[in-house]
């Protein structure tokens, strides 16, 4: 069996940079702009994307505009609120009208709120104008690794980003209910490949190496248990993945999910220290 398209959401933090810690290309919008469209022939519609992802909404937009498919794709995109304590509705109703013009498009599947001041302060009036007064469809929060805070802020958000892979099931476990976009399932690539172009810290590395070999005991390739593994969690919809090449995508289209063995994963969990595998701390 393989991976629906209709799981995949494309992410586009490389679309500008080396975002990665084995991302080592760096092509032209062009070619930037061909993998898109190669995203889109292969059956995917729903795009993420940030303001501050360099000139990510500016090469989305321009993919959009060539092709005409602003009533067509979903754009997930997030509120970008440089002095957040100083007026803060302002400041977001200018993100979010700001993206919808970059991006050329006239609607939002979903913005998220990122900023952990932002996620505590906004208010569900602030939401209900958000959606009505701007086209958007959802307003969601992107977590990064403290997952136990979404049971307080649960009724607020239609949508929660979650980092979640084969490594980091924990943070699966907190979640309950809850309507989860997962994202990071591949760690930054470092669950795919051993080559890295950063440096990251020596204790992650060595359980990077047991985790390959233990995927050569069990005959499973990175990818396939990758996505093995987030095919096989019922309460995620939907998940993000970053391409730099079409190749890429075209492996993961073309691989063959399976239903993974739950010694095999607990196995691989207990490989990792889960404090090795925030990325805030790989400098």
């Amino acid at each position: 069996m393989k991976i629906s398209t209709n799981k995949i959401i494309i992410g586009t933090a490389q679309m500008s940079r080396n975002y990665g810690v084995t991302n080592f290309q760096k092509y032209e919008k062009r070619k930037k702009i061909k993998i898109l469209e190669f995203a889109w022939d292969s059956g995917i519609r729903s795009f993420d994307t940030a303001p501050y992802y360099g000139n990510a909404e500016k090469i989305l937009g321009e993919f959009i505009k060539i092709n005409n498919l602003k009533d067509e794709i979903k754009i997930y995109t997030k509120i970008d609120i440089q002095n957040y304590k100083k007026n803060f509705i302002d400041n977001i109703n200018f993100s979010v009208s700001k993206s919808l013009k970059v991006l050329k498009v006239d609607k939002l599947e979903c913005v998220y709120v990122s900023n952990n001041f932002c996620i505590n302060n906004i208010d569900n009036k602030i939401i209900s104008n958000i959606k009505k007064n701007l086209n958007v469809k959802k307003v969601g929060a992107s977590i990064y690794n403290d997952v136990k805070k979404i049971s307080l802020i649960r009724k607020k958000f239609d949508l929660f980003q979650v980092p979640i892979n084969i490594a980091l099931k924990n943070n699966y476990n907190y979640l309950k209910e809850q309507k989860i976009i997962a994202r990071s399932i591949f760690l930054q690539g470092l669950l795919l490949n051993k080559k890295v172009s950063h440096k990251i810290p020596r204790r992650l590395q060595l359980s990077l190496n047991k985790y390959f070999n233990f995927l050569k005991k069990i005959e499973m390739t990175p990818l396939e248990i990758s996505l093995s593994f987030i095919n096989d969690l019922k309460k995620i919809p939907n998940f993000i993945i970053g391409i730099d090449k079409k190749l890429q995508l075209k492996k993961i289209l073309n691989t063959d999910v399976k239903k993974l063995n739950k010694d095999h994963c607990s196995a691989i969990i207990n490989l990792f220290n889960i404090s090795d595998l925030d990325p805030r701390k790989w400098k």
